[in-house]
């Protein structure tokens, strides 16, 4: 898992993060969603460089 987005206080369709390719109907990542995190949510990227809070809120 390279992108975990938790949210407080607020319910996101699945289509926010990302969406299916319909020819290979794999998941394709929304590189840069637009939603708010809430008080106590958090994004973190996992890119091989960073394990911190990525979201304005820098929640680490």
């Amino acid at each position: 898992m390279s992108h975990f987005h938790h949210v407080d206080g607020t319910a996101l369709a699945p289509t926010v993060f990302g969406s299916t390719d319909s020819t290979t109907g794999q998941w394709k990542i929304n590189t840069s969603p637009s939603y708010t995190v809430g008080t106590k949510g958090f994004f973190i990227l996992k890119d091989g460089n960073s394990v911190t809070d990525q979201s304005a809120n820098t929640n680490n």
